[in-house]
């Protein structure tokens, strides 16, 4: 069902571009093609029932006729990360998959892999007739799904229906068409979200259900696409926008046919102003999780300060309430909690999500609703941290840092600096009056190798809360009145 309505605008116009690199164009029509064809000889895979196919592919668009042709047969598919290491090993152990198809030959220990080469794709994408194969039509059957870890310290499997599927993709057409200047009917999405995550899928449906072109390049191919300056729309955190900025030669102009959206972090007036300088002067900002789907949008240029978010979008039901569950006044701090159509309250293992209480979903941040209606985010509740446009636990953080030798203790709090990205700090107690600051480092990267530089101090104790967990508000205070002393 959802192919249909990811393909749906080549039945309109049929030479609409769907897919795009720096050396072809894919319109919907040959996709369309490719799909039933792909469908056509995947087929047999019915025979076998799977409950889930995971895909691992680093081709963009072989990735997503893989997909599509899936869901034509009603089978249920995610996206595993490219990279085989922690997350990858983590992400195959929750999603558990009957069948994993990849485009390399890789081997794995406890799941069945289906090997399809560069030369199968080739010599289907050739076969001009292909199998009549009876398009699947339940909408409240799985078709996508995805780990989360965005709001919880422990990462759970959460999966659509065809019908949430479709919902999710509406609701972000509507929000691209009446919210953004992001309007030319042949613009381009570039996004670096990836598949292996829910919002990255749902953003792809979005802009193919609406006639738009996916830019299907890899993140070093992006910069020279840029410089073409065509109608585009990108998607991109704070960490990889900074990047971005730091890879563009010094004679590169700003673009005027741009528009960027800034998700999964703080947009600081800085890098703002970097944005602004560099690359274009329409940004956006856009809050929400995996879990809940987007749940506020901004314009960055009405924003007087770096921790607005913009305001709810209409089909959300926000609240900010304090820890008994009560609503605070307005202009007060609370704890964020949502109801939504988009909201995801059901693991894919039946078991209700375990950020669900009391029929709102609490995505783990505390904010202040001012006076216009906007969101500004002030902090987090729990020990989840977002950093460099992911999320990291703290807890497993010192543990991994207490197993080194020579430290007896560890407690990790973030430090925020008004204009700056929040920082990590880490309090450590350790053997005598130093530490190695290398080994500590070269630990954390072996575990966590996305996780920004951390910033370490040496301290006699690490103040613990009545459950016997970091007191990292504590740790956060004792820091900056060391400051200021």
């Amino acid at each position: 069902m959802i192919e249909r309505l990811l393909l749906f605008p080549g039945t309109i116009d049929s030479d609409v571009p769907a897919f795009e690199n720096l050396h072809e164009t894919i319109s919907y029509e040959h996709v369309s093609r490719n799909v039933n064809s792909v469908a056509s000889a995947l087929s047999r895979l019915r025979e076998l029932s799977p409950k889930l196919v995971a895909i691992h592919a680093e081709d963009t668009y072989r990735h997503w006729v893989l997909i599509m042709a899936l869901a034509s047969l009603g089978i249920a598919s995610a996206s595993l990360p490219l990279s085989r290491e922690v997350i990858f090993e983590r992400d195959l152990k929750i999603l558990d998959p009957d069948i994993v198809i990849s485009l390399e030959n890789i081997k794995l220990s406890k799941n069945e892999v289906l090997f399809i080469s560069e030369s199968w794709f080739e010599r289907v994408f050739q076969t001009s007739e292909t199998l009549f194969v009876e398009s699947f039509s339940d909408p409240d059957a799985l078709v996508r799904v995805a780990v989360t870890a965005g709001v919880s310290t422990q990462p759970v499997a959460v999966g659509i229906t065809h019908a949430q599927a479709e919902s999710a993709i509406l609701r972000l057409m509507y929000q691209t068409v009446s919210q953004s200047k992001w309007s030319d009917s042949r613009s381009h999405l570039i996004s670096t979200i990836g598949l292996n995550v829910l919002s990255g899928f749902l953003i792809g449906c979005s802009a193919l259900a609406s006639g738009q072109c996916l830019l299907a390049v890899p993140p070093e191919e992006i910069g020279l696409f840029l410089a073409q300056d065509k109608p585009s729309l990108m998607v991109i955190t704070p960490s990889q926008v900074s990047s971005l900025i730091e890879m563009l030669p010094s004679t590169f102009s700003r673009l005027e046919h741009l528009n960027l959206v800034i998700v999964a972090g703080k947009l600081t007036v800085p890098l703002y102003n970097r944005i602004q300088s560099k690359v274009t002067a329409s940004v956006s900002v856009v809050y929400g999780t995996d879990d809940t789907g987007p749940l506020t949008f901004g314009n960055a240029s009405e924003f007087l300060m770096d921790d607005m978010v913009g305001k709810i979008l209409p089909w959300v039901s926000l609240q900010l309430v304090d820890e008994k569950g009560e609503m605070v006044s307005q202009g007060e701090e609370g704890i964020i909690r949502v109801r939504g159509t988009g909201v995801i309250s059901i693991t894919r293992g039946g078991t209700m999500h375990p950020n669900m209480r009391d029929g709102w979903f609490y995505p783990g941040d505390c904010g202040v609703m001012d006076s216009d209606s906007v969101l500004r985010l002030t902090g987090r509740i729990d020990d989840l941290a977002t950093l460099g446009g992911e999320k990291f636990d703290l807890v497993a953080l010192d543990e991994t840092i207490c197993a080194l030798s020579g430290i007896h203790d560890a407690g990790s709090f973030l430090l925020s600096i008004p204009g700056e990205e929040t920082q990590l700090c880490i309090a450590l107690v350790c053997e005598g009056k130093s530490f190695d600051a290398n080994i500590l480092t070269n630990a954390i990267r072996v575990k966590y190798p996305n996780l920004p530089p951390v910033f370490a101090i040496q301290v006699n104790r690490i103040p613990r809360t009545e459950r016997g967990e970091a007191d990292r508000t504590m740790l956060r205070r004792g820091y900056e009145d060391s400051l200021s002393a």
